[in-house]
């Protein structure tokens, strides 16, 4: 499992709130950005790998509150060729974070790119009764941040 912090992490290293994914190589023909928070990240991590879509990059926000708008801002402005931002969770719409941070993230973005959403449909209970289902509806969410069609 990649989501572990070594204890040597936890005692010298320092917080931050906003994780750059450091494998996009060549950020020029970048339009299209995923931001995303919790273990949400390890799962898109892996089918963009399955995918092969390394030059699709993925940040993590690890505190949704205060928002890194500002850390948020400078790495966006980093993708010259910018049109979309993906906020992409697990969670139904009204359940997650989504709701807390679009204003933040339409805050962050460059005039010429536009804010998505990526993740369950609203729902009235916060998870299905059902593993299949729960299966499908999580592939479906990652496959929809990644912009492949769900299989």
């Amino acid at each position: 499992q990649p989501s572990y912090s070594r204890l040597d992490d936890l005692a010298r290293g320092e917080f931050h709130p906003l994780l750059v994914d450091l494998t996009t190589i060549d950020r020029g023909p970048v339009d299209r950005v995923i931001v995303t928070s919790g273990k949400h990240y390890y799962d898109l991590l892996s089918e963009r790998s399955k995918a092969g879509l390394q030059n699709q990059p993925i940040l993590r926000v690890e505190q949704l509150y205060p928002f890194p708008v500002h850390s948020l801002r400078d790495e966006l402005a980093r993708f010259p060729r910018l049109r979309t931002v993906v906020w992409a969770q697990e969670e139904a719409k009204n359940h997650g974070a989504w709701h807390l941070v679009r204003d933040q993230l339409e805050a962050a973005l460059p005039p010429e790119a536009s804010l998505t959403y990526a993740g369950r449909s609203p729902a009235a209970p916060s998870a299905v009764c059902n593993a299949q289902v729960h299966a499908a509806e999580q592939y479906n969410a990652v496959a929809g941040a990644l912009g492949i069609m769900p299989g």
